[in-house]
């Protein structure tokens, strides 16, 4: 991630790279109002009451202003309950100090601009900010816009894809790599029926790849002393499918009549999409076997968090930093509720303890783009002040990083819910035992009463217990056992001021002892094994030397010790999406053993393919040990799609995640 090169008139940022400025040196505001919010008909789309939510898109974030108007405008006129999500691009975003300079200049927008900069830290990629609020949503996407738009899923429901277009890159002439055909072929594919643009160029280039992708485009009066500018309209009536090109990962439209969703399993991932269907309105059950919630694995005192740094780019640390950085927003907005969560932003060094993994994490440091305000390498002569205890290995230093009781972010999250205007009801002790859909229903049956749920829509957080159902077992998902013990702290291992991790970790003191794990096992034995106590002792000792020789004569075998079951899937990453129907979707699919073109051929264009999936069926699951920093973002991810929002994430990403990558591999087998 680059910062752009910039120079200054005023208080107006000036590009280098592009040779041209931000906005209007003499009025900026007030240009880009006139250009993007009167020409797309704000705040006037605000008063359409039978839209919730209003999706916008912009090319080219630059200082934020026309997100910052939008924002007052949104805030100012729009009805009760409706939701902005915003999108928009930038390749080279502005350190926040050139954003706050810039904002500088615009007094009236200086409660918005205060709200986005509290959260403004983005890295490479997609980065969703949540104004809980105030009902917005922002989505910044860093990186070419030619490559990331292609990211971008909007919706299988046409009319929730993006209703407002702000093109606002730099000049067509000096920023060539934005105004391509892609970009408006992207827009086709992306733009909900009757979409509006604006955008202050009048190039001729400009309008007709316009209007090849189906826009209708007038010539307007520009701003001020500009003489011309292009406005329009998307008139294509045809439906373009966000999966032509792979329909086995299709995303099925929800058609639920009501906004009620059961949740089963009231862990870290039921807890979270509990929270985030709520506040897109919908009515919740969560269901547990246990008497409360958070009793099982996520029933730890504390659980480490940070995100995985591997040689290469890959889904896994992708969605790992997107996860961390939006747990770390989520546990502010928690905080600024006065919600607890325990969180102790300590920082945590992950300890490099041989040359391999070095090898790894340089080249994950290098590739990463991360800077210096988020992690940085540290040598073994620093760790000592950084962490007040010294190792005989060098390590990487994840400042924001820390510890958390993961039952209290449950309990948090539960708070967040029964704060808002929702319907909320937890259901206890309730041994499910099958499952159907009947008149467009899911009926739920407790097998100790007999008891029924009756839902439009079922999401199972319960772990690998997922597959107890008849149309889940398929899924290859297994429970992992984890052991941890409490250390008895002594005068030497107070002084650990944040979390140690290798191959296992050790946190600081708190009530007289460390919490130390974990083991990681495909086993579902919950009893104590006194020897995993010892092994993780071992690889603490390996870690920090002088901790075993302040403890000579311990005990590890009789410290207390807790067990709890993780799931994993058999590729080790997160299971989110909507499940589909075995035998459909094999049967439908089949052609695909023959490999992805003869698919299409046989598919020709037809992508009515519904009922590969059961209707309003989902998953979270198989968060194995990294359930705190996988939940909060996987939870968002699916209670977009359930309520047909645009994603929060890389299409790369959600394929990756998607449970059909299985069914899909299965049939590339054969």
């Amino acid at each position: 991630m680059i910062n752009p090169e910039i120079t200054w008139k005023g208080n107006t940022p000036f590009s280098v790279t592009y040779n041209d400025q931000y906005y209007n040196e003499s009025d900026g505001m007030n240009e880009s109002r006139f250009v993007f919010l009167d020409h797309n008909h704000i705040p006037e789309i605000w008063s359409d009451k039978n839209r919730d939510s209003i999706h916008i898109f912009e090319t080219g974030f630059g200082t934020g202003l026309n997100f910052l108007l939008t924002f007052k405008s949104f805030l100012e006129s729009a009805g009760t309950g409706q939701w902005l999500h915003y999108y928009s691009v930038e390749k080279f975003p502005l350190s926040i100090s050139d954003l706050k300079k810039a904002h500088n200049s615009f007094p009236e927008i200086s409660h918005e601009s205060t709200l986005l900069l509290e959260q403004y830290a983005p890295s490479r990629g997609f980065n969703r900010i949540i104004f809980n609020k105030e009902n917005c949503t922002l989505t910044l996407i860093i990186g070419d816009v030619q490559n990331q738009i292609q990211q971008v899923i909007a919706s299988n429901d046409a009319s929730r894809r993006f209703h407002v277009w702000y093109l606002d890159g730099f000049n067509p002439a000096t920023n060539t790599e934005m105004w391509n055909p892609n970009l408006f072929n992207e827009m086709k594919r992306l733009s909900a029926p009757n979409a509006t643009f604006s955008t202050f160029t009048a190039a001729g280039f400009v309008r007709r790849f316009l209007v090849e992708s189906g826009f209708t485009v007038n010539r307007v009066k520009g701003f001020a002393k500009k003489r011309e500018m292009l406005s329009g309209k998307f008139t294509d009536s045809n439906f373009y499918s966000e999966f032509q090109n792979e329909p086995w990962f299709s995303i099925p439209k929800s058609q639920h009549l009501q906004k009620s969703a059961t949740i089963i399993g009231a862990g870290l991932a039921g807890c979270a999409v509990a929270e985030a269907l709520s506040r897109r309105g919908y009515q919740i059950n969560l269901v547990d076997k246990e008497s409360d919630i958070a009793l099982g694995a996520s029933s730890n005192k504390m659980g480490i968090f940070f995100p995985v740094l591997q040689k290469k780019p890959t889904p896994t640390s992708l969605y790992s930093f997107h996860g961390y950085n939006y747990l770390l927003r989520h546990l502010e907005i928690l905080q600024n509720h006065n919600l607890e969560t325990g969180f102790q932003q300590t920082g945590l060094l992950q300890i490099i303890e041989n040359e391999k993994k070095r090898e790894r994490f340089i080249s994950a440091f290098n590739n990463s783009d991360f800077n210096n305000d988020d992690l940085c390498m540290v040598s073994q002569k620093e760790i000592k002040n950084i962490a007040g205890i010294e190792t005989p290995y060098e390590g990487i230093l994840f400042k924001k990083a820390g510890y958390l009781s993961p039952r209290d972010l449950c309990n948090a999250n539960i708070a967040m819910v029964k704060k808002r205007d929702t319907a909320f009801n937890f259901i206890n002790n309730y041994q499910l035992s099958n499952i159907a859909y009947i008149e467009n229903k899911w009926h739920l049956k407790n097998q100790q009463n007999n008891q029924t749920i009756f839902t439009d829509i079922v999401i199972f957080c319960n772990s690998a217990e997922v597959k107890n159902m008849p149309q889940m077992e398929w899924l290859p998902i297994n429970h992992f056992r984890g052991q941890l013990f409490e250390l008895t702290a002594n005068s030497f291992s107070k002084n650990l001021k944040m979390p140690l991790c290798g191959e296992n970790y050790i946190l600081p003191e708190e009530k007289k002892s460390h919490i130390t794990g974990a083991t990681f096992d495909q086993v579902s034995d919950l009893n104590i094994r006194p020897a995993d106590n010892r092994k993780i002792w071992n690889s603490i000792s390996g870690m920090i030397p002088e901790i075993a020789n302040s403890m000579p004569e311990i005990n590890v075998e009789l410290m207390p010790s807790k067990v709890g079951l993780r799931s994993a899937a058999t590729d080790h990453f997160p299971i989110i999406g909507a499940l589909p129907d075995q035998s459909q979707f094999l049967k439908t699919f089949s052609p695909l053993r023959h490999g992805e073109l003869h698919m299409r051929r046989t598919l020709k264009n037809n992508f009515n393919l519904e009922n590969c999936w059961f209707p309003s069926l989902y998953t979270l699951s198989g968060l194995g040990s990294r359930g705190i920093l996988y939940s909060q973002l996987g939870a968002e991810l699916l209670a977009s799609i359930i309520n047909n929002d645009p994603l929060p994430v890389e299409k790369s990403l959600v394929n990756a995640l998607n449970p059909a990558r299985f069914l899909v591999r299965s049939l590339r087998k054969l």
